[in-house]
């Protein structure tokens, strides 16, 4: 019999702060475009999700497990820094060391997802090396991870609320990274979205709820997860449309998400970006990451 171990890459620590009724929630299915209650240990999990098996020159074959090993500490670490913003509805009181956790985590949440390691497997057209690369990024923090926490700890954090009678959605890929520094997105409760912002940026001209929200739809891979059924039954018929087009209307020209909502496309509006007007240091970065995801991936 076939080994049956599901891993989340969603952790329950975050779906939590989503539910109702003690598990509870509302699960948008995006292939099926069906909106089905659930619970939060059924969904953003795979089976042997981090682990797989590898075969040696002689043959041996061995199993690969690196979910505890990577996550365990973090996920531990970041749920009492969650649960403190969401109490306290601030992040003004946090702690340099609570700081350091949450970039951490936000890094490494960024990263651990299906769509990170479907970028992988773009790159190396080979599911089995997408793992493998995807396994060494996460287990090795000098690799990716720490050039993603360099461009998020020189940005600033701040927290947006939801519009009025509007509340935040999160998917199975949560944390919304954009190479301009206009708005990292990072939703942790209906209420509270997490935001990383380079500073010519102001708060005020940060995207509202219900555009983040249509982003975590376009960056789902198979899940949108809310507390409220009818929120995702407005996003599903494009209920907030005029909206949207009237934010994009006064958006920047080269805004990156503007771009994403208007082409629904994310590595279209990558290419696209007028690359002179994004900042030089985050550029550097960014363009730092791909560099290493292609060399790497050229040696696996």
């Amino acid at each position: 019999m076939a080994e049956n171990v599901k891993q989340h890459y969603v952790p329950r620590s975050i779906l939590q702060n989503f539910t109702f009724e003690g598990k509870k929630i509302f699960c948008y299915l995006k292939n099926d475009r069906r909106i089905i209650p659930s619970n939060i240990n059924n969904i953003c999990k795979e089976n042997k999700y981090y682990s797989f098996d590898i075969e040696d020159e002689n043959g041996n074959i061995f199993k690969f497990d690196y979910d505890k090993e990577v996550f365990q500490t973090i996920d531990n670490n970041i749920s009492p820094v969650i649960r403190k913003i969401i109490e306290n509805r601030t992040i003004v009181d946090l702690k340099e060391q609570e700081r350091q956790i949450l970039v951490k985590y936000t890094a490494y949440q960024y990263c651990r997802v299906p769509a990170t390691r479907n970028i992988a497997n773009s790159l190396l057209n080979d599911e089995q090396k997408a793992k493998i690369f995807h396994a060494e990024a996460l287990r090795n923090d000098q690799f990716v991870l720490s050039d993603l926490e360099e461009i998020l700890i020189n940005l600033k954090l701040d927290i947006i609320d939801p519009i009025v009678e509007d509340e935040f959605i999160i998917s199975d890929t949560v944390v919304l990274l954009d190479p301009t520094g206009e708005g990292i997105y990072f939703p942790i409760s209906p209420n509270i979205c997490l935001v990383y912002h380079h500073p010519i940026y102001d708060v005020v001209n940060c995207l509202d709820s219900i555009c983040i929200n249509e982003l975590q739809l376009l960056a789902a891979t198979q899940f949108v997860i809310a507390k409220s059924k009818s929120v995702l039954q407005k996003i599903d018929e494009s209920y907030h449309r005029n909206h949207i087009e009237q934010k994009l209307k006064i958006s920047e020209n080269n805004s990156y998400w503007k771009c994403i909502l208007q082409k629904k496309d994310h590595t279209t509006c990558i290419l696209e970006q007028n690359r002179d007007k994004i900042i030089k240091p985050l550029k550097e970065e960014y363009d730092k990451i791909l560099y290493i995801q292609h060399e790497i991936g050229k040696t696996v």
